[in-house]
Formats: C-alpha cells, sequence, structure tokens
C-alpha cells in the first residue's frame, strides 16, 4: 500500500513535468521592491548656488537630491506615486530638514514629477546600480498599466494637516 502511494505521488510529480518545462515566453522578474515610500519635498531658489554637502553648488535646474542616509554619488529613481511620472537624480546633498520627508529633490526633479507647485508628493525612491543606464524620457511617461494602484492608494502618506510645514 505505501509503495503504492509513492508510486502515486511520483506520477503526479510527473504529470507537472510538462508544464514546468513548456517553452512560452519567459516571465519578466518583478522589479525590486523600493528603497524608501514616502513624501519628498523640493528646494530651490534660496539655496541656488550654495555648496552643498559634495562641495559642488547646488544648481536648482540640475536633477539632484538631498537624502539623509545615502551615500553621496548614489543614483536613484524617484517616483511620483500620484501620477506615475520618475525622475534620475544624484544624491550630492544631506537633507531633508522634517523628519516627515524622505528627500528633497532640486526644483528641476520635482518639476520632472509635476509636484512643483504642490510642494510635496508621495514618492518611492529606487537606488541604481553602479552605470546602470537608463532613458531618462522612457522615464517621465510611464506607460498606462491596467492593475497600477490607483493615487487614491497612497493617501496614507499625505501629511496630516496639523504638521503645517
Amino acid at each position: 500500500m505505501r509503495r503504492t502511494l509513492s508510486i502515486l505521488a511520483l506520477g503526479g510529480i510527473c504529470a507537472l513535468a510538462p508544464a514546468m518545462h513548456s517553452r512560452s515566453a519567459p516571465v519578466p522578474a518583478p522589479p525590486p521592491p523600493p528603497y524608501q515610500i514616502g513624501l519628498a519635498s523640493w528646494y530651490g531658489p534660496g539655496f541656488q548656488g550654495q555648496i552643498t554637502t559634495s562641495g559642488t553648488p547646488f544648481n536648482m535646474m540640475a536633477l539632484t537630491a538631498a537624502h539623509r542616509q545615502l551615500p553621496l554619488g548614489t543614483r536613484v529613481v524617484v517616483t511620483n506615486l500620484c501620477n506615475g511620472r520618475s525622475v534620475v537624480v544624484l544624491v550630492n546633498d544631506r537633507g531633508p530638514v522634517p523628519k516627515s520627508r524622505i528627500i528633497d529633490l532640486s526644483y528641476e526633479a520635482a518639476h520632472v514629477l509635476q509636484f512643483n507647485e504642490a510642494g510635496l508628493a508621495p514618492v518611492s525612491i529606487r537606488i541604481l546600480p553602479p552605470g546602470a543606464k537608463v532613458d531618462q524620457q522612457a522615464l517621465v511617461e510611464p506607460p498606462l498599466q491596467p492593475d497600477a494602484p490607483h493615487p487614491s492608494d497612497y493617501a496614507y502618506l499625505r501629511p496630516p494637516a496639523s504638521l503645517g510645514e
């Protein structure tokens, strides 16, 4: 009896084997999880020309960012979770000062992400490996995805009105 069950179990595994070895197109790997998700802000005219932590003058029209922990010189993809737009920025400064925010972007980066007028936006941050090639234009306008989360799914990231920052 026990031998019969073992043979039946093996038969079940063998029945699955053709499905496991099908020649269909490979499924692309999902993107890695974000390094961080939270609020982004931007800084600009009041800091133009001031020396950043990296030693370079701040240029509000460059695609740069300030982050508390990431090593200076790290490139990250920042995605606005309200509209899906993304931009690659270089971390060249420390900040942001308010603890409720995870990254401070240059005015230009906020403009690309379309939150320069609002001042704050929920974002995700993904670290780019050194030397990674990225098509900046392809990042800006994401393709429509029918099963993508709706911006209201990220309402929990909006700061409470009582913060007043």
